[in-house]
């Protein structure tokens, strides 16, 4: 059977400069300036990276541009931090969740239009559909929430044709990708607004995204490099003790790793049990399943990000390191500062890290890509 490779990149706002650095790695590994993979996903912030390369038809210089972006980034590009901006955008999103229950359309945290300018500067969308229809890329796929539904839908821009496939909260939609799927797929829930495609809102594409390796299997991809944003665990002697109570900081950095990590974590469990269970089975036997062997690599920071944003936080705007503060302790808080912590100094190591980490296991990127 031959090779079809893709590339999934998960969520974790800020931390996708972790995925830059790895990306610049296997570049440097790979030494191609061929798109080395046939299809590219992601879901959140993992949708800029995997739309981001698949704009450029030479990957190395896709690669130098991504970085650029990356290590010049400041929170000013992501969402207005001006004074004004901010403190009336949180003002107002909190009376009106307290007086209607719920913040008006476009009433949330953040104000993202930045963002959208970072995106439509830097990625041209028509150049991702000119290196598909080429055959440069087969596939990009990006993942987002359908808040009407509460399906989680994945957008595949394509020339092959793709099974529609509505499963329990889950559909597909043959789509041109545009800036708007990126922001949708971006919007981390209540920090950013939804963003609408064909009048209908969209969030976070790592919100409840049980299988969010379904898009990229369905693809008929049998290897899959997965880039991660977390350290797998923290060792019993650096774990936080919560004596003293838990912030509410805490409650959202635990509901935001729960969104952006664990899901993947439990996909590759998934995978592994199907991959061990046709291991044991006849060639005639395996002709009969519905199911084939994926092979898979996952690529993950092997430091604790979080640690990093807490030792950088005063890299936030000072306003925004304000209201954060108002969350508890910077100690639990974080991991959420790690999601938004879109700065320069901050995004820089995670490149280092992404790229050290890739490095220290070059052989195995070397065999993935064989």
């Amino acid at each position: 059977m031959s090779s079809k490779r893709a590339v999934f990149f998960t969520g974790g706002g800020a931390r996708g400069a972790y995925q830059a650095g790895v990306i610049k790695a296997i570049a440097e590994i790979t030494a191609t300036h061929e798109i080395p993979v046939e299809v590219l996903s992601g879901v959140s912030s993992g949708s800029i990276n995997a739309a981001f390369i698949a704009s450029y038809s030479d990957f190395q210089l896709g690669v130098k541009k991504l970085l650029q972006v990356w290590s010049q980034i400041n929170c000013g590009q992501v969402f207005e931090v001006g004074g004004y901006s901010l403190i009336s955008s949180v003002c107002r999103t909190s009376v009106e969740i307290i007086m209607r229950n719920t913040p008006q359309e476009g009433h949330y945290l953040l104000n993202t239009h930045p963002l959208r300018y970072l995106i439509e500067s830097n990625i041209n969308f028509n150049a991702v559909n000119e290196n598909i229809e080429k055959g440069l890329l087969e596939t990009l796929i990006v993942t987002a929430l359908n808040y009407e539904t509460s399906e989680t839908t994945s957008f595949f821009n394509t020339q092959k044709e793709i099974k529609s496939r509505n499963k329990f909260r889950y559909s597909t939609q043959k789509s041109l990708i545009t800036s708007d799927h990126i922001m949708a797929s971006t919007a981390i829930p209540l920090f950013f607004p939804p963003v609408k495609l064909e009048n209908i809102p969209y969030g976070d594409g790592a919100l409840r995204n049980s299988y969010p390796l379904r898009a990229t299997i369905a693809t008929g991809a049998n290897k899959i490099l997965i880039v991660g944003s977390k350290q797998e665990h923290l060792q019993k002697s650096k774990k936080e003790s919560l004596q003293d109570g838990v912030s509410f900081g805490k409650i959202l950095s635990t509901v935001f790793n729960s969104i952006f990590i664990d899901n993947i974590e439990i996909d590759m469990e998934r995978l592994d049990y199907i991959n061990k269970n046709i291991s044991n089975l006849s060639d005639q036997e395996k002709q009969k399943i519905p199911f084939r062997n994926i092979e898979y690599l996952y690529l993950r920071p092997s430091a604790d990000l979080g640690q990093i944003a807490m030792e950088k936080v005063r890299s936030l705007p000072r306003l925004l390191r304000y209201l954060l503060g108002g969350f508890g302790s910077n100690r639990q808080s974080s991991d959420l500062m790690s999601y938004l912590m879109f700065e320069a100094e901050f995004c820089h190591e995670l490149i280092n890290i992404g790229y050290k980490d890739t490095m220290n296991r070059k052989e195995e990127v070397i065999q993935f890509f064989s």
